[in-house]
């Protein structure tokens, strides 16, 4: 089995890593490893794509009232 390279970055340097059901963790060496999905550009994020990847991050399944808003980092419009 050979491990993700994320995973094996973050335990080079000691970091904890959060798994969670349907993650992939690595691959046989026979098989090519799962590539990440396509990102979008800044500009064509919607409401719903932010309130998304928030709830993907805190965990939370309820709905932000904070916005767009509260979830860009400062500086940003």
């Amino acid at each position: 089995m050979r491990f993700d390279p994320d995973l094996v970055d973050n335990s080079k340097a000691a970091l904890e890593t959060l798994l969670t059901v349907g993650m992939s963790i690595g691959h046989s060496p026979n098989v090519a490893p799962h590539g990440p999905d396509m990102l979008k550009n800044r500009e064509d994020l919607s409401e719903a794509d932010f309130q998304m990847a928030k709830r993907r991050i805190s965990g939370s399944l309820a709905p932000s009232s904070a916005g767009l808003a509260g979830m860009l980092p400062t500086g940003w419009k």
